[in-house]
């Protein structure tokens, strides 16, 4: 995920911090398009069994008012343990050593899990050329990419995109370099951490409420008797 974004006037737009996105939000954003794409097969005619109007927004009324759950949590490891998992996705073939159970003339034994049935894990016996055949269907076609990139890393605009991005950053760590002060210059708290020139001025001091509970209680006084 990029930690900006390009805009329209050529400059480079950081992200106020490492934090993607709600995960609300997301959720909320997923079961409106999932309804959006219902709503146009609807209107294609690619959805059979609902043909009265009245039925569709019967079923749009259900989702629409069911809390979508999207899981999302901070990366707790190392990039490489995220790359490592995306890799599964990404780079993984079709069929792995380890399934490889027994080769008994042109039989072939294999496992495999299958999912109709509880994630049980069984073994089926395929003929070679049928094996070769099932393994091929996994092979991309010539032109296909198995990895796609949008935004300013898509391949047609690549190139230039980046260059736009590097400049734009170039120029914002001119500017931040610029309003550094120099090298043996004394520290002066009051003068502004930005433009350098300003003088801070002290209007009020806020004590919060949880130093006034910490404050000491006044002392007490005995009482008098006579």
């Amino acid at each position: 995920m990029p930690g900006g974004a390009l805009t329209e006037q050529g400059t480079w737009k950081a992200a106020r911090s490492t934090y993607l996105f709600p995960v609300r939000a997301l959720s909320r954003y997923f079961r409106g398009h999932f309804v959006r794409s219902l709503r146009a097969r609807y209107q294609r005619g690619e959805l059979p069994r609902l043909q009265d109007p009245k039925a569709l927004k019967r079923v749009l009324d259900v989702l629409m008012h069911k809390d979508w759950a999207v899981y999302g949590k901070p990366c707790i490891a190392y990039i490489e343990t995220v790359v490592e998992y995306l890799a599964r996705y990404s780079h993984r073939i079709a069929l792995s050593d380890s399934r490889l159970l027994d080769l008994q003339g042109e039989q072939v034994q294999l496992r495999f899990k299958d999912y109709r049935d509880h994630d049980q894990h069984k073994i089926m016996s395929l003929s070679g050329e049928e094996l070769i055949r099932r393994f091929l269907l996994h092979i991309l076609p010539k032109r296909f990419m198995r990895i796609r990139h949008y935004g300013f890393l898509a391949n047609r605009c690549r190139e230039a995109k980046l260059g736009q991005i590097r400049q734009a950053i170039g120029q914002a760590e001119d500017q931040t370099k610029e309003t550094k002060p120099a090298e043996g210059e004394p520290y002066d708290p009051y003068r502004c951490p930005h433009c350098r020139e300003g003088r801070l001025k002290r209007v009020a001091i806020v004590i919060s409420q949880a130093r006034l509970n910490r404050a000491p209680a006044p002392p007490r006084i005995p009482a008098r008797t006579h």
